[in-house]
């Protein structure tokens, strides 16, 4: 075995746990990869297990929100070394009676789970690193249309469970704050740790999927463009000079970058606590449109809004930015993907999933 050890991978199967597993294993890392259905697994990671079968094992982890969940792997595998850990629950928003418990609570409890089994049956455990969110460092109310904001992973949200409650699209990003918050609450309770925590902020997600995903969350990039596709199909009266709908967030990052964030995390010399925000560039939602009236036919564009043809990079100025160190230091410039190729290749991923 690697004296680097093994990873422990959760939401191997999601958007973004698909392109670590594949980064670790292309990197000779072990991975033993926690997925909700290990069957379905096998067959949407068959191409892995073929090249990868001696340094890749599944495991079925049903309901991250109950406590010691995740203690039988740990307890059967002394040799993992590393948690990379990017499993969610799946939620909606059920109101302002039930958000705490529907949605708050099951989110806090994944993270605070993971932090005390690891506590008490990883005994080899020398870094965990939990994939964040944009949400858990924005101002309330956000500050995106102000270009002297530099966004940082000093950042906080602020937001306040009463606050939260109010609506949807709040207590979304409400619940991606509080999942952080509670991880860090949890490790500063361990007296002593033997193992460091690494938290990875990401914006915006952006890059072709590896497989077909069968609902795409409300407020992601990809439910952006995917909404775009299929409006594009309807044959309805042309929409070309109605304004573009806003993203949620100005900032984006190419998935296969975010993977490799998350695996270069892990190595030795950054197995220290802290946190980090990688994110390529600012983003427009008319750089989307225009790479899609770039990619289909005249009978779907046609269906398409057009905004400014052309006004994105314009766009962008008017937003608040980001400090890009953490980038560089994690993933370095070499491996930036630029945004026409991102946006570009996440479209011809999606087409084929329309055959």
């Amino acid at each position: 075995m690697d004296d680097r050890g093994t990873v422990l991978l959760t939401g191997a199967s999601g958007y973004v746990g698909a392109h670590v597993l594949h980064c670790l294993l292309s990197h000779d890392y072990q991975v033993i990869a926690a997925v909700r259905n290990v069957c379905q697994a096998r067959v949407h990671f068959a191409h892995l297990l073929e090249t990868y079968s001696s340094t890749l094992a599944f495991v079925q982890t049903l309901d991250l929100c109950r406590p010691g969940a995740l203690d039988p792997v740990l307890k059967l595998n002394p040799g993992i070394h590393h948690v990379i850990h990017l499993a969610c629950p799946n939620y909606s928003y059920p109101g302002a009676a039930k958000a705490d418990e529907e949605m708050f609570a099951p989110s806090e409890a994944v993270n605070s789970n993971l932090i005390n089994s690891i506590h008490s049956h990883g005994h080899g455990v020398r870094a965990v690193v939990i994939g964040s969110c944009f949400h858990a460092m924005m101002n309330d109310p956000p500050r995106f249309e102000d270009p002297s904001k530099t966004y940082s992973a000093r950042d906080i949200n602020p937001i306040t469970k009463e606050r939260a409650r109010l609506d949807a699209q709040s207590a979304r990003a409400a619940t991606r704050a509080f999942a952080e918050a509670a991880a860090w609450r949890s490790y500063t309770e361990i007296l002593g740790s033997s193992f460091s925590l690494i938290t990875i902020a990401l914006p915006l997600l952006l890059g072709p999927p590896l497989h077909n995903i069968s609902t795409y969350q409300q407020d992601s990039a990809l439910w952006y463009i995917q909404s775009l596709l299929e409006a594009s199909n309807r044959p309805t009266s042309p929409v070309n000079h109605e304004p573009l709908a806003p993203l949620s967030i100005p900032f984006y990052i190419d998935v296969r970058m975010a993977a490799l964030a998350f695996v270069r995390a892990i190595e030795a010399r950054y197995c220290t606590t802290t946190r980090w925000f990688v994110a390529c560039s600012n983003i427009s939602p008319q750089h989307i449109v225009d790479v899609l009236h770039e990619k289909l036919p005249p009978h779907r564009r046609q269906n398409l809004p057009q905004g400014n043809q052309g006004s994105g990079d314009q766009e962008i100025i008017k937003q608040c930015g980001f400090d890009p160190s953490d980038t560089e230091e994690l993933i370095g410039n070499h491996n930036r993907i630029d945004l026409h190729t991102t946006i570009a290749d996440t479209v011809d991923r999606l087409l084929e999933f329309e055959t």
